[in-house]
């Protein structure tokens, strides 16, 4: 953590055992380290939802949070 010195962002998954075990301690980390960390989880999402997203046949909960994309790009545009 301390070598962190850019900005951290998470585009989480709410559908997603590996994101409930991590993410909550990830942000008590990042926050007692001092660090600037901005998840954001997609409740019905599922993991991989970026990409299952783009499917044609995706369900709803993966094409639902498509605002990942429009997030990611104006946070590398910065």
């Amino acid at each position: 953590m301390a070598r962190i010195k850019a900005p951290v962002y998470g585009f989480y998954a709410g559908n997603d055992a590996t994101h409930q075990r991590h993410a909550s301690r990830c942000h008590r980390q990042m926050k007692a380290a001092g660090k600037s960390y901005d998840p954001v989880t997609y409740d019905a999402a599922g993991h991989g939802f970026m990409r299952a997203g783009e499917a044609p046949d995706a369900n709803d909960a993966n094409k639902s949070p498509r605002d990942a994309w429009v997030r990611w790009k104006n946070l590398l545009g910065k």
